[in-house]
C-alpha cells in the first residue's frame, strides 16, 4: 500500500522478489461491502448455493463486512464443495463436487443478498459460475481508495495538479486541492474546463474519461502539474 520514500527504502530484501500487478479497480479481499454496486453497498441476509451433487447449504452473510468475509463464509462452509473467489470485479465460484447437475445459486427467505452480490439466478452445468460485475467506480468513491489503496496524490490550493493540452492549441490548468471524491474531481475539471473539456466516469464505471471539446492540429494530452503525480 505504498512506501515511506521514493529513492531510498528497498522494496525488497536482497535476493528477493518483487510481483508487480496492475492497478485496475478489482474486486479485491478486503473491498468494504458498502463499496460495491455504485456505493449503494450489499443487502445483508442469507444466500442458498446448491452444487452440481445436488447439496444445498445456506450461507448466513448478515454480518459481512468485506469481500473477505463474503469468501470465507462460502469456502468455510463444510457442506457444499464449492469455493468462492474473485476476478476483476465479480465473484467465482467453482465447484468441486464431481456431480453432474447444475452449480445454482438463490435467495434465501427472500432477501436480496444473492443480486446484491451479482450471484442470483447462476444455474450452470458446469463447474465454474462467474458473477456479475458488482464493483464500479461512481461520484461517491473517495480518492484514497484508488490505486490499490494508495490513494491519489493532490497539491495544496493553488498548485496545478493536471496540466491539459487540447486540440486547439489552448491549455488547461486544473486544481483539484478541494477533492476528496471522484465526484468532486468530475465537477472540478468540468468547472474548470466549460466549453472545452469534460470529464465523466466510463461507461463500465473502470475509468474516468476526459473528452477534448475543441478542434484543431494540437495532440489532447494529459500532464502532471509542476508537483503532482
Amino acid at each position: 500500500r505504498g512506501f515511506a520514500d521514493k529513492d531510498s527504502t528497498p522494496l525488497a530484501p536482497a535476493g528477493g522478489t518483487l510481483t508487480f500487478e496492475f492497478g485496475d479497480a478489482r474486486l479485491e479481499a478486503d473491498t468494504n461491502l458498502a463499496a460495491l454496486n455504485g456505493g449503494e453497498g450489499v443487502t445483508r441476509g442469507k444466500i442458498r448455493i446448491t452444487d452440481r451433487s445436488g447439496v444445498t447449504a445456506v450461507i448466513d452473510l448478515s454480518f459481512a463486512r468485506n469481500v473477505d468475509d463474503v469468501l470465507a463464509a462460502i469456502n468455510n462452509n463444510s457442506d457444499i464443495a464449492v469455493t468462492a473467489t474473485t476476478d476483476g470485479d465479480s465473484f467465482i465460484l467453482t465447484d468441486t463436487s464431481g456431480g453432474s447437475g447444475n452449480l445454482t445459486v438463490g435467495e434465501s427467505a427472500g432477501g436480496t443478498t444473492a443480486a446484491s452480490l451479482g450471484l442470483a439466478g447462476i444455474s450452470v452445468a458446469a463447474n465454474t459460475a462467474t458473477g456479475a460485475d458488482v464493483l464500479r467506480l461512481h461520484a461517491g468513491t473517495r480518492l484514497s481508495t484508488l490505486n490499490d489503496g494508495n490513494g491519489v496524490t493532490i497539491n495544496k490550493q493553488g498548485v496545478v495538479d493536471l496540466d491539459v493540452s487540447l486540440s486547439d492549441g489552448s491549455s488547461l490548468g486544473i486544481d483539484l486541492h478541494d477533492a476528496d471524491t471522484l465526484g468532486q474531481v468530475i465537477e472540478q475539471i468540468n468547472t474548470a474546463g466549460t466549453g472545452k473539456l469534460t470529464a465523466a466516469i466510463s461507461g463500465d464505471g473502470n475509468r474516468l474519461v476526459l473528452t477534448d471539446l475543441t478542434t484543431g492540429s494540437t495532440d489532447f494530452s494529459v500532464e502532471n502539474g509542476s508537483t503532482g503525480t
